[in-house]
């Protein structure tokens, strides 16, 4: 009885013990699985939902192996960056996107003859899709870093409607096969945003700043043709209440695209906090400037956005990252000090207020 009790046991440890999976026959069967998956032509509803399933198997394989070596692992784990790309190309998860190709452009197994040039593709995303800033018409609705809510506590969501006809393609055009497959793209990344969206993983979240707005930036998405009629522009609702449109095409060199520009609804509430990319510090004198370093000695730029400083009265905010280890310096003083940012410390003190917003707050 023992005997058969320290069998079990071993049995059960075996799959509760790290690295059990990170050996090259498990690895391999779980990529020519995600092959399998990433070649089907039209995945359906219930294929998507394998693929994202095998995605976060994938990724969760690599963090788990990290640590453990064995012959051919650099190549496999190679292999598995090249499957989560794809996966992302057809989730629309263009971030995912772009984050693996850096990685593949890191990776010492890197494929030339596939990926003979990383930033030039990064480049190709980026000219295609950008940021959507959304902001409220009355800035007074808004003076801190703040999440949307719904009436019952709930996400805020975001749905986006491409115009009939977006980014349409003729059969006989120059590069119609490319121009094909980069429309299905952009498809399939609206489709990821409302996913997103609707399972509670996007979070509208204001903690972008710019000329006395917070913003809440939606990145990554599909520039328009330009067109005056409005037909033509994108049909955006928010928690499925009022629907806005907007002529999203592609800017100006050097210039941002239009903002989406609210107005807030009856049961809407804001919870103000200061999202985990920040630290929030607040002094009683407006009137102080501080330059802000790094560890290396290169001076932050406001206008970069690599830190924000609102001005509120008799009060002034700064917003710092919380990734980096800051040097604070007092020039009126001739005073540094070091910060090192702890994120957990200011989670601890961070206060939640919420208030409600109603149509036509002041």
């Amino acid at each position: 009885m023992a005997k058969k009790k320290m069998v079990i046991l071993l049995f059960i440890l075996s799959y509760l013990l790290p690295g059990q999976d990170c050996n090259d026959i498990t690895m391999n069967e779980l990529r020519e699985q995600s092959v399998e998956l990433a070649s089907i032509d039209i995945p359906s509803k219930s294929d998507l939902l394998e693929i994202e399933d095998m995605k976060e198997k994938l990724e969760d394989v690599l963090i788990s192996c990290a640590k453990i070596n064995f012959e051919g692992k650099g190549l496999i784990e190679y292999r598995y960056l090249e499957n989560l790309l794809e996966f992302c190309k057809i989730l629309g998860d263009t971030e995912g996107r772009v984050k693996y190709l850096r990685k593949i452009g890191k990776n010492p197994n890197r494929d030339f003859d596939v990926f003979p040039d990383i930033d030039a593709k990064i480049d190709e995303i980026n000219s295609s899709y950008g940021e959507l800033r959304i902001r409220f018409s009355d800035k007074n609705v808004l003076k801190d870093m703040a999440t949307l809510k719904n009436s019952s506590g709930g996400e805020v969501t975001i749905n986006i409607l491409a115009p009939v006809n977006a980014w349409g393609v003729k059969p006989g055009e120059r590069n119609f096969d490319s121009k094909k497959i980069e429309r299905k793209e952009k498809y399939n990344r609206l489709g990821f945003i409302k996913n997103q969206s609707r399972d509670g993983k996007l979070k509208v979240y204001f903690d972008s700043y710019n000329d006395g707005f917070f913003y809440f930036v939606l990145p990554y998405v599909p520039y328009l043709s330009t067109s005056k009629n409005s037909d033509g522009w994108y049909a955006i609702t928010l928690d499925d209440k009022k629907r806005y449109r907007i002529n999203f095409s592609y800017p100006r060199p050097g210039e941002k695209p239009d903002s989406l520009i609210i107005q807030p609804e009856e049961g809407w509430r804001l919870e103000v906090s200061t999202p985990e990319k920040w630290v929030k510090l607040t002094f009683e004198n407006p009137e102080i400037r501080l330059k802000f370093r790094d560890r290396d000695g290169k001076q932050l730029s406001a206008k970069e956005n690599e830190y924000l400083k609102i001005v509120k009265g008799n009060k002034v905010d700064y917003y710092i990252p919380s990734d980096r280890h800051i040097k604070i310096e007092y020039p009126s003083r001739g005073e540094a000090v070091w910060n090192t940012v702890n994120k957990a410390l200011y989670g601890c003190v961070s206060l939640f207020l919420i208030f409600f917003i109603t149509t036509g707050v002041s």
